[in-house]
This record gives structure tokens, sequence and C-alpha cells, in this order.
């Protein structure tokens, strides 16, 4: 445990299975008691990548900032299915045909998301109604899933989609490159591709690369992290965070 105050960031890689939260209570355990520690921006369970972690006062302040960022993400698909969570940890619900075109049809149709549209957010998702988050209401037990969906619907927003590229296709599998704004589910995004493709699709993998200037290549596996003696290898201050 450290004796001194910290303040800074650090950039983790966040590994399969886990919740950002699992992340930043691991990190907690290595700092001093009462350090503020945050992040900039939520992964699912199930999706990997770069999560940059806020340690002090000084550095967690500038969280709102961090949030605001662009993303950019690696994203692999399966047509024929959707799930009730949009990504393959869910519940099997419809069931499409796998839609028969050309990569140049579904490049057409990933490019026309560009520079962006109205998006309806997952029902599972961190977002709130009532005081409580729709997934905990999601995962009440015999929860009102139709009046759920309209409440997702109730907070569809204007969204941002910079640049969307193919980069590999063997259907049913596909998967893309993408550069979005705050506030944008990928999960969400995929669902709509598999609208727009006459079909129905699922989130089977994502990795988030980068979060404004900031790269998932220079991100540190969250195991790197198993001393404070690593945390003070690794911590970036908060002037160069922010030069």
């Amino acid at each position: 445990m450290l004796d001194n105050p910290l303040e800074g960031y650090l950039l983790v890689d966040k590994p399969h299975g886990i919740t950002s939260f699992d992340c930043i209570r691991k990190l907690k355990r290595l700092i001093p008691r009462g350090t503020k520690i945050g992040h900039g921006g939520t992964l699912d369970p199930f999706a990997t990548g770069l999560i940059i972690v806020a340690i002090g006062r000084g550095a967690t302040k500038h969280l709102g900032n961090l949030l605001g960022l662009d993303k950019c993400y690696k994203v692999a698909v399966s047509f024929g299915t959707e799930h009730d969570t949009l990504d393959n940890t869910g519940t099997e619900g419809r069931t499409c045909k796998i839609p028969e075109l050309p990569q140049i049809k579904l490049e057409e149709i990933l490019h026309s998301f560009t520079p962006g549209y109205e998006q309806v957010p997952p029902i599972f998702s961190a977002l709130k109604s009532g005081g409580q988050s729709l997934c905990r209401l999601a995962r009440k037990e015999s929860p009102d899933m139709d009046e759920l969906k309209k409440i997702a619907i109730s907070k569809c927003r204007a969204v941002k989609i910079y640049n969307i590229e193919l980069k590999s296709m063997d259907l049913p599998e596909f998967s893309f490159s993408v550069k979005v704004s705050k506030g944008t589910y990928i999960r969400s995004l995929v669902r709509d591709i598999g609208d727009r493709c006459n079909s129905c699709a699922t989130t089977t993998a994502l990795r988030r690369t980068r979060v404004g200037i900031f790269s998932v290549e220079t991100a540190q596996k969250l195991e790197t992290f198993s001393s404070a003696d690593a945390i003070l290898k690794n911590i970036i201050s908060i002037t160069k965070f922010h030069s």
C-alpha cells in the first residue's frame, strides 16, 4: 500500500469477463485509503480494451471531460440471431434469415450510418429510469420488457459515427472498426446494422482501441498492476496527461 497521495492516470487494458468497476476495485486496494478513483467510460464485462483510470482528486475532477472523448472500437458480429442484451452473453431472442449480400453492399450499409443517426440505446444498459438502471430493471423477476423497450425508445439520442470500415466478411460472421462520439452504444449499432440488412445481428466481441488520443497499445494489462510500485511506475501525471 502506498503511503503518499497519488494524482494521475493509468491506461488499463481491461480483460474479458469482468466489469469496469472490478478493475477499479482491484486498484483501490493498492492506493491510500480515502484516495478518490474513477474511470472515464464503462466497458461491458464481455468487452476488452482501454479504460482510463483517474486517481486522486485532481485527476478525478476531469472525468467528465474523459467521458466526452471520441472512442474507437473493433467489433465482431454474427448475423441470424438477436439476444436480449444485444451481445452473445444474453438470452437468444428472435432469429432471422442470414442475408445474402456481396461485400460491396455490406460496406455500403455500414457507411450509411455516417456521419451519424438517431440511436435507441439497449435495454441492458446503465441508463436510469426512476432512479434505477434499465439493466437492473431488466434483470428483475418477470420484468415488463415491453415497458422497458418504451423507456429505451424515449431515450433515443443523436450519435456520431465518424468512420466505419469493414475488416472481414465470412457470412454469417463479419467484423468492422468504428470511431464514434460519446454516448454511442456499439451493441445498438450492430442491432441497427442487422435491421438495415433485413436481418438481425449480435455483437460477439468488442474491443475498445482508443479514447481520444490515447491508444490501447500504450495501456498495461490489468494484472500488471499487482503492487503499489507498479502503479507508481505506470501513472501519468496530470500535467503530462492534459498537455
